[in-house]
């Protein structure tokens, strides 16, 4: 799931493309709300994290060439979500 939202997100897509899919996508992340474009992303083993899972990411950040990391929560019930939890 995670891995398909940040494809997305590298592949030029915006938060409010995700939530025009079936089912939608909800992505609270304030980099990329605000705008920022990453260039790769790795994932690392995801932990159970009460009824979600916490994944940590390793993410190229388009603007300034540099590596961040970074921590979502996601959730597929009631709703699929991906919550950048950092």
């Amino acid at each position: 799931m995670l891995d398909g939202v940040l494809s997305a997100w590298r592949d030029g897509a915006t938060p409010a493309d995700l939530r025009k899919r079936n089912p939608p996508v909800h992505v609270a992340d304030e980099r990329w709300l605000g705008g920022e474009q990453i260039e790769r992303f790795t994932l690392g083993a995801g932990e159970s994290f009460g009824t979600a899972v916490r994944i940590p990411a390793e993410l190229t950040l388009a603007s300034v060439k540099r590596s961040v990391r970074a921590f979502y929560i996601v959730t597929t019930e009631p709703a699929v979500s991906v919550v950048l939890a950092d």
